[in-house]
């Protein structure tokens, strides 16, 4: 008896892939990442679950199968996890400089003290890598 793939009219959708069941009645679908449901049709807020928390008081925002970071000044990554080294040459510093998570601080001669300075990067939006 021929046995025919009931994946050929499967409901899968958002990039879902079928998977028939042994005895080739019904399928299942194997949902992407960001997606749940039978049918892998309902988006997934990641803004609202545990794994993908943007750290360092960045702000997310939902998109359609994944979600976006709004890192505040001094952080950059997917999820604000990197503190940006405001105290790089590249940034033109002719005066020594210590970097601090989210700030960095004029330093007095010979002592690692001195004024805190917030960075002021902007925002930083994460992309998938």
């Amino acid at each position: 008896m021929l046995k025919l793939n009931p994946c050929r009219t499967s409901r899968c959708e958002n990039g879902a892939t079928c998977k028939p069941t042994a005895n080739y009645k019904n399928y299942t679908c194997i949902c992407a990442q960001g997606f749940n449901g039978f049918y892998c049709d309902t988006d997934i807020d990641e803004c609202s679950t545990d794994g993908n928390s943007c750290l360092n008081g960045g702000i997310c925002t939902n998109t359609f199968g994944s979600y976006q970071c709004r890192c505040p000044d001094g952080y950059t990554g997917r999820n604000c996890e990197n503190d940006h080294d405001d105290c790089l040459p590249s940034k033109g510093f002719r005066i020594s400089c210590l970097n601090f998570p989210g700030s960095w601080r004029k330093a007095n001669k010979g002592t690692k003290t001195g004024s805190l300075y917030p960075t002021n990067l902007g925002i930083v939006r994460a992309r998938d890598i």
